[in-house]
C-alpha cells in the first residue's frame, strides 16, 4: 500500500510539473484593448503583415528589418521599452517571474548597438533563446 502511495505521489507531482511548464509562455502579451491598437498601428507603421505579431506571440523571431521595426514599435509605444531600445525592467517585471527577469537583465546588459531597433531585437532574441531553454 505504501509503495503504491509513493508511486502515485510521484506520478501526480510529475503531471503537475508538466502542466505548470505547459502553462508558462515564452512571451507574455498584455491582453488589453490599448495594446491591440498599438499592434495595429505598428503593423501599419512598419509596413508589414501580421506575421511579426504572430511570431512574437509564438516566442519566435525573424532577422528582418520589418520584424525589427515592428518589434521596436510595439515595445516603445507600449512603454515596455525606452526609445533607445532598452527595456523598462520595472514595468516589465509584473509580466514575468524573477528567473525570467534575471534573464532579461542579463540580455540587456550584454547588448549594444547604435540602432535602437537592433538593440530591442537583440535583447528580444536573447530573451527568447534564454527563456526557451529554461522552460524545457
Amino acid at each position: 500500500m505504501m509503495k503504491w502511495l509513493i508511486i502515485s505521489l510521484f506520478v501526480f507531482m510529475g503531471a503537475f510539473a508538466a502542466a505548470d511548464k505547459e502553462n508558462k509562455r515564452l512571451i507574455e502579451v498584455p491582453q488589453d484593448e490599448n495594446f491591440s491598437r498599438i499592434v495595429s498601428k505598428c503593423t501599419e507603421e512598419a509596413g508589414t503583415t501580421a506575421e511579426p505579431w504572430t511570431l512574437i506571440k509564438e516566442g519566435k523571431y525573424s532577422d528582418t528589418q520589418p520584424f525589427k521595426d515592428f518589434l521596436y514599435c510595439i515595445s516603445v509605444k507600449s512603454n515596455y521599452f525606452y526609445s533607445n531600445g532598452y527595456p523598462d525592467i520595472e514595468k516589465i517585471s509584473h509580466l514575468y517571474e524573477e528567473s525570467a527577469m534575471d534573464s532579461l537583465r542579463q540580455c540587456a546588459k550584454s547588448t549594444y548597438s547604435d540602432k535602437p531597433t537592433d538593440v530591442a531585437f537583440k535583447i528580444y532574441m536573447c530573451f527568447v533563446d534564454t527563456r526557451a531553454k529554461s522552460l524545457l
